[in-house]
């Protein structure tokens, strides 16, 4: 990537474009806890005003989802379920225009879930939600989904999986695209990597899997490690997916999530892109040359393409 292209990607960065806002530093968790509830009571959803595309609610497993509808719907039988990023509080606006485009780019109808952030609920009620709305889109579009997270949305996808196989009933996805998944450190390897990984991180610094743990025990202490560490997750039978890490923070628990993967026998490989000077959630955002090539792929492989 060149200079002028970093350059572009982190001053979007600081004026919290797409979505993508840096977490805040390790204070004390009942503060920060208190700042994210605060956040969350000045920043309720609100319905989108723009008329780029249709915009409709539904209510399923005791939360919204937004449905976006785009103006290039093309009758398709399949759906994406859109997760956005986040986790510690309910930043819901800042991914609606990155959702919109991927329904605009592949005629899909959006599923974006307005799921608790853990300042307001346990991880584990975030994963019960995600479970049941995919559920519904299972029978909606009989099997055919597709599922993109980015982020906090890529832990999210895949407690999915382990939701899937720990309810008995596999009814996989067509395929996962996730940016960057999230998932918490578990041994003094990772935290190690993690210490490496977050000094070239502008968006997720030093100190941001800490707050993340710390916020998350602190919602639920009795939170269950299959839901936070990915050599607990079950992925057998998961679907294709595609995971695109750069050099950032959360490439700690990368190699965790492939050796899962592995451990688990799933069918189909899983794609880890490591390219030097890539940014998180990059490939969700297609305004340089790497991203814009990953990007492609991406719709290509939602279109019904093979990888």
């Amino acid at each position: 990537m060149s200079k002028a292209s970093e350059k572009i990607i982190k001053t979007m960065v600081k004026i919290r474009n797409f979505g993508l806002i840096p977490l805040p530093d390790v204070e004390d968790t009942d503060i920060n806890m208190l700042k994210a509830r605060v956040y969350n009571r000045k920043h309720p959803f609100v319905m989108p005003k723009d008329k780029k595309a249709g915009y409709q609610t539904i209510h399923i497993g005791g939360y919204d989802c937004l449905i976006i509808t785009p103006k290039t719907v093309d009758g398709s039988s399949e759906g994406i379920l859109y997760l956005h990023g986040g986790g510690d509080k309910n930043i819901w606006k800042e991914e609606i225009v990155i959702a919109r485009k991927y329904g605009e780019k592949t005629g899909r109808m959006i599923y974006y879930p307005l799921y608790p952030a853990i300042s307001q609920a346990p991880v584990v009620k975030a994963a019960d939600y995600i479970y049941a709305l995919y559920m519904h889109m299972y029978d909606e579009y009989k099997g055919k989904v597709s599922v993109i997270g980015s982020s906090y949305g890529g832990l999210l996808a895949f407690q999915l999986i382990t939701w899937i196989n720990r309810n008995g009933i596999i009814h996989m996805p067509e395929r996962m695209i996730l940016h960057s998944p999230f998932a918490l450190c578990k041994t003094q390897e990772e935290w190690d990597k993690e210490k490496i990984c977050s000094l070239k991180d502008p968006m997720v610094g030093p100190g941001s899997m800490k707050y993340m743990k710390n916020m998350i025990f602190k919602a639920d202490r009795h939170t269950p490690d299959y839901a936070v560490y990915p050599s607990k997750m079950d992925f057998h039978h998961a679907p294709e997916t595609f995971v695109y890490y750069g050099e950032e923070t959360c490439l700690c628990i990368a190699d965790s999530y492939r050796q899962a993967y592995e451990k688990a026998g799933a069918e189909n490989r899983m794609h880890m892109k490591k390219e030097m000077g890539l940014m998180h959630c990059y490939a969700c955002m297609p305004i340089f040359k790497e991203s814009r090539r990953d990007y492609a792929e991406q719709i290509h492989l939602l279109r019904g393409g093979r990888s």
